[in-house]
């Protein structure tokens, strides 16, 4: 016999109560008021069923230790379809980002359209930006290009007019306004110098070789250059992470100033290694103060008065350096000065990554023009 408690209150619903069983066990219990049908005589009565709890305990325990594995692979399958879900979403983005990072270095010009339809409106208008970018520093340069023209023109007739201020004998004002001609003369070359400085991220690629080649042969024919022995070993096939017209305009400053200086003989060498190409021109020259190496690379820097150079041509250089990242370093050897230019070099995954970049935004790789060294 099951000891019940009291009846409740309100019947005809289930109730569960927890009561002792035999041997002490615990049963969970389940009753229910029923009111008998006539035929089997009327009335109420309170029907229980109880269950040993121990038992329900286990067959819990059996039903978890079932089902926790399913829910764990479940589980573990959710996770890697939300990761890679994730990783093949988020991949065009990756790609964004490394054809930016070759944009930036210069292997790339342009993200291209290889892309799915829901980032390429995102490439094409990164596109767009870079495209209205470049024209606006072209007009940039056009127009300090023709600032610095429009004053050399007024800078050539002062200077006609210093010549005959010095004939009537009037030295000291036409000594004046020479000096300040030669000033505004210093910014107008560095001006235009600078204008024809390519876009350090645009895709420079040099062959120096050629470049140190055809800059040699016109510094050659000055009359600094036809007294010297000039000697060049290069590696074959040395490219250079640069604008051909601006390596030109950098090595013609540094060969000029070589001529200027050397005694007999000037030594260009280079080598390419660690991603580096390396560039080093020495002369058997006086070479510069240790203390004024530093004054030599600014603008007007001058430490040779005795010349009619602007002073300009290391400085020069240096923005050339620092357009392309790269580096500009003199160094007395002893026996002469050693300038040496340090440049990114181009190796034959760049050009790869180049090629597909501009054949997947249908544009064709840009052809730099060539223009004469500065001799």
């Amino acid at each position: 016999m099951l000891s019940l408690p009291a009846k409740p209150r309100i019947g005809g619903t289930v109730h569960q109560h927890r009561l002792a069983g035999p041997s002490g066990s615990n049963l969970l219990a389940l009753e229910r008021d029923l009111a008998l049908p006539a035929w089997l005589g009327g009335g109420e009565i309170r029907a229980v069923v109880a269950y040993d709890s121990g038992d329900l305990r286990a067959a819990t325990r059996a039903f978890a230790s079932d089902l926790v594995p399913f829910l764990a692979l479940i589980g573990a399958l959710l996770i890697a379809a939300a990761w890679t879900q994730v990783t093949v979403g988020l991949r065009p983005l990756s790609t964004i980002r490394d054809r930016l990072a070759a944009i930036r270095s210069g292997a790339s010009r342009r993200l291209g359209a290889a892309f799915p339809d829901e980032v390429r409106p995102l490439a094409t208008e990164i596109d767009a930006l870079l495209s209205a970018r470049e024209l606006q520093i072209e007009k940039a340069k056009a127009r300090a290009t023709d600032l610095a023209h429009g004053l050399k023109t007024p800078l050539q007739v002062l200077a006609g007019d210093i010549a005959r201020l010095e004939a009537k004998g009037e030295t000291a004002t036409a000594q004046n306004i020479a000096e300040v001609a030669a000033a505004m003369r210093r910014n107008v070359e560095r001006e235009l110098a600078r204008a024809r400085i390519a876009d350090g991220f645009a895709n420079g690629r040099a062959d120096v070789g050629n470049v140190v080649s055809r800059v040699v042969a016109v510094v050659r024919r000055t009359p600094d250059g036809a007294r010297l022995d000039w000697a060049v070993e290069l590696p074959p096939n040395l490219q250079a992470r640069i604008d051909p017209d601006d390596l030109a305009e950098a090595l013609g400053n540094l060969l000029e100033n070589a001529a200027r200086h050397a005694d007999r003989t000037v030594e260009i060498t280079g080598h390419d290694g660690a991603g580096t190409a390396v560039i080093a021109i020495r002369d058997d020259g006086p070479g510069i103060p240790d203390d004024h190496l530093a004054d030599a690379l600014k603008r007007g820097g001058r430490l040779d008065t005795s010349d009619t150079g602007t002073g300009l041509g290391l400085a020069i250089v240096s923005d050339i350096a620092a357009a392309w990242s790269a580096t500009l370093k003199l160094e007395n050897t002893g026996g002469g000065l050693l300038a040496e230019l340090r440049l990114r070099s181009v190796d034959q995954e760049d050009a790869s990554t180049n090629f597909e970049a501009e054949r997947g935004s249908g544009q064709r790789p840009r052809r730099n023009k060539s223009v004469p060294a500065h001799g």
